[in-house]
Formats: structure tokens, C-alpha cells, sequence
């Protein structure tokens, strides 16, 4: 059976693409910036307005640059992520984990939409389920892996040091956020992982309770490379911010001021090593130096010409070599570490330590030991950054 759409319908939609398309090749021919968009997943190429908004805030991009623009589209924003580090485009606007991670690439946050937003667990009224900790088992419905929902929501799972592919049941990611809390209405899961304000609406409807909410962060934003000449930052940056310049900006997007602060939390969040450690004893900077006076050795895992430049006194130095991903249920078969260089009696005591609460190579190194029989193993989660906030003293190679 053949659908026919309405003529209006088709015509906006090939208006809008022939816009777009118009817009990519002009560019193409003659672009000085390259302008990335990462949608959000519920954003639709086919319709006419959302592109239309975009059409429109590219054209007042350019004419704040003066210069002509080209238009890069994303629905990914781990491809968005990936191709910026590449240095495929001059400006972005993302979402906020997206704009966090470009940060390491040289993308100077300059302003944000005003709306924040966090993620919530939420869980039928009736649920035995009181929070993650004791949710061994469930099904837990989440938006799409890549949305900025449900990355912090795996980045709570994280810090709590839960393997989801072990300690839940199931977990399914849905295109459309709805789908999950959907789920927890018909019982095809036990945990739905939403939007805040989208869960509050649902709960007006429908019996249900949060668990546990999120910290806030910016919805979305825009950041700018580095070494984009400094009077066009200030020109775009001023289209973007002056009510009086900015009034009709994108059919109505206003956005505030951002600066690098403004996403260092969700930065961390979605780096940052979990609290806990099954197995060793997390411990901070100051039992670490009372450790270290008493002799127990203290093992360096970091990069040689780390190591070399600055390390805790009497460190003894066992890279590990990191290939797989920063997550608690990390792959390490590709990843390297020389457990022969850790003591031969596994009952005695020893420290790791790495670059901080970002760095996962000495929560990776200590499990691979405890995974190896080590049963007194401290693992100095803040590393050398917290040391030297203390105040104590380093050596260097």
C-alpha cells in the first residue's frame, strides 16, 4: 500500500532540503568556517521546521562572521566528538557532554541555551527498588546511548562501580526517550532513565517514583576552536549574547554566556573514576603519605615522561598501558601492565595511584591485581594532582 503525503507537507520538505543542500554546496565552493550542528535524537531531518531553524541560525552565524559558512549536520555525538578532535569544523553547537568533550580539543565554550537539565532513575510505586544499589537484576530502559540523558546516567552507574552488563538483567536503549518510561508503564522493565522535567510530567499521569537525580547541567551549547581569529570569535560571540543583535536568532534559540566552568562538572562526571573499588581500600593523599611513611611501596602507573617530570617520592615506576575504554566494565585483554613488578608476596601492602579521579590507568592496574590475587591493595584515587594540592612535596626524574 502506497502513503501519498499531503502536497503542502512534501513541498516544505524539499524546500528544506534544497536549502540545506544549496547551503552545503555553496559552501563547499568557498567556506572560510565549517559550522557543526549535533541534533538531538528526537529531531527529525525530515521536518521542515527544525531544519528551517538551523537553516536560519547558520545565515545569522555567517553574517555575524562575515564570512561565508558551511553547515555540518551530526545525530551522533560521539561521530561529532570524534570528527571535531580531527578538526573538522571551526564552531558547534552540541549538546553539553559533546561541547565537555571537545574541551581536550582545543573548543573554547563561549555561550550556552539558559535550560538546564539532569537525568532521574525512576521506578514503579510499587517497586522493591529504593536505589541502584539494591537494583541487581533489573531491566532498566534508558534514551538513546549517545544522548546526553543517558550519559549521565552511565556516569552515576560509574561512580557507584556498577557493571551494568553483569549487574543488570538488561538494560535496552530507546530512540525516543518516552519508549523507557513507556516500559516502566507496561512492566517490560523495572527502571526508566529520563529527562527530568520529561519524568515530572510523566508522574502527573502516571504512578511512579525517582530514585535518584542527576546534578544539572546545560542542555546544549556552543564553543568556537581556539584558532579562529580573534575578532570573529568576538563577532559571533556578540550575535549570540546581544538581546539586541541576537532577537530573531535561530526562530527564538537565546542563549547566555558559557565559559569552560560551565562544563567542567559534566566533564568530570562523564571522565571520572568510580568512588568505590571492590577488593582495595580507597584511600586519600593524606592516609596515602602516612602509608608511604611506614614503607609501603607506592607503584606509579602513568606515562614514562610523566613519571620522569614528577612523581611522589620513592614512587616505583610500572606503566600500564591503556587501550580500552574508560568504563568500569572496561575490555582489558588489548591493555598492558607488568604484574611481575608488584610485590611476590600478594598479602603485603601497596599503593597505586595514577593522574586524579579522571584517570582510569590506576583503577584499572589495582583490579587487574586484585583480579590476581592482591588482597591488601589502597588505591590513591586522587593521584599526583591531589598530592600536590596538599602541599607535599615530588621528585622528578
Amino acid at each position: 500500500m502506497k502513503i501519498r503525503l499531503p502536497f503542502a507537507w512534501q513541498a516544505a520538505h524539499w524546500r528544506s532540503a534544497a536549502f540545506l543542500l544549496a547551503l552545503s554546496v555553496h559552501g563547499t565552493a568557498m567556506a572560510d568556517l565549517t559550522l557543526a550542528v549535533v541534533r538531538n535524537p528526537d529531531e527529525s531531518y525530515a521536518d521542515y521546521d527544525t531544519s528551517q531553524r538551523y537553516s536560519d541560525f547558520v545565515r545569522q552565524i555567517r553574517a555575524a562572521a562575515g564570512t561565508p559558512v558551511k553547515l555540518i549536520q551530526y545525530s551522533s555525538a560521539f561521530e561529532a566528538a570524534k570528527k571535531g578532535k580531527e578538526g573538522n569544523f571551526d564552531m558547534v553547537l552540541a549538546p553539553s557532554h559533546t561541547i565537555a568533550s571537545l574541551m581536550h580539543a582545543k573548543y573554547i565554550p563561549v555561550a550556552k541555551l539558559p535550560e538546564q537539565m539532569a537525568s532521574v532513575f525512576i521506578v514503579r510505586k510499587d517497586s522493591p527498588i529504593t536505589s541502584l544499589k539494591n537494583a541487581k537484576g533489573a531491566r532498566v530502559g534508558m534514551p538513546s546511548f549517545e544522548s546526553l540523558t543517558t550519559s549521565l546516567a552511565r556516569a552515576e552507574i560509574n561512580l557507584q562501580d556498577i557493571r551494568p552488563k553483569t549487574y543488570f538483567t538488561e538494560v535496552k536503549y530507546h530512540q525516543l526517550g518516552d519508549v523507557a518510561l513507556f516500559g516502566l508503564k507496561n512492566h517490560s522493565n523495572d527502571i526508566a532513565v529520563a529527562r527530568e522535567n520529561d519524568a515530572n510530567a510523566w508522574l502527573k499521569t502516571n504512578s511512579g517514583r525517582i530514585i535518584f537525580t542527576s546534578a544539572e547541567v546545560p542542555r546544549q551549547g556552543f564553543a568556537i576552536r581556539a584558532d579562529v581569529p580573534a575578532a570573529t570569535q568576538a563577532r559571533i560571540k556578540n550575535a549570540l549574547l546581544n538581546a539586541s543583535v541576537n532577537r530573531n536568532i535561530a526562530n527564538g534559540m537565546k542563549f547566555a554566556a558559557a565559559d569552560a566552568k560551565d562544563y567542567s562538572h559534566i566533564g568530570s562526571m562523564l571522565n571520572t573514576t568510580p568512588t568505590v573499588l571492590a577488593g582495595a581500600k580507597v584511600i586519600s593523599v593524606a592516609q596515602g603519605k602516612t602509608l608511604l611513611a611506614s614503607n609501603v611501596p607506592v607503584y606509579d602507573v602513568r606515562t614514562e615522561e610523566q613519571f620522569k617530570t614528577e612523581h611522589v617520592p620513592k614512587a616505583l615506576f610500572v606503566p600500564y598501558k591503556e587501550v580500552s575504554a574508560k568504563e568500569v566494565d572496561f575490555d582489558g585483554s588489548d591493555d598492558k601492565f607488568d604484574l611481575s613488578k608488584l610485590p611476590a608476596d600478594k598479602t603485603k601492602p601497596l599503593i597505586m595511584y595514577c593522574d586524579g579521579t579522571s584517570c582510569w590507568k590506576s583503577y584499572k592496574s589495582s583490579k587487574l591485581a586484585i583480579s590476581h590475587g592482591y588482597t591488601n591493595l589502597y588505591w590513591m584515587r586522587g593521584g599526583l594532582p591531589e598530592w600536590k594540592t596538599a602541599g607535599y612535596p615530588t621528585e622528578k626524574n
